[in-house]
């Protein structure tokens, strides 16, 4: 679970920053949210380029999800992130 909040997190901080995303970052999350503990559970996720709005990766994200604790701090943490840099 650790690794997959840290993937996601700094994810979006590099789009935040302008970074290029790279390429094997969706098979990557894909093998994450598939395996262990956390193919028990249900993901919606997206990462969009704040600029373009292009989406860079998306699963389950057009589906309404009550999030858990520990997802509100991984959000609460990129939007602190996206703060500062603005």
């Amino acid at each position: 679970m650790r690794t997959l909040s840290l993937l996601l997190f700094l994810a979006v901080v590099s789009v935040a920053l302008g970074a290029q995303p790279r390429p094997d970052i969706a098979p990557r999350i894909d093998a994450l949210i598939s395996q262990g503990e956390t193919a028990h559970g249900l993901w919606g996720i997206e990462i969009a380029d704040l600029e373009t709005g292009e989406v860079l990766y998306a699963h389950d994200s057009d589906k309404l999800f009550t999030p858990a604790s520990n997802q509100k701090l991984i959000t609460t943490a990129a939007a602190l992130a996206l703060d500062q840099l603005s």
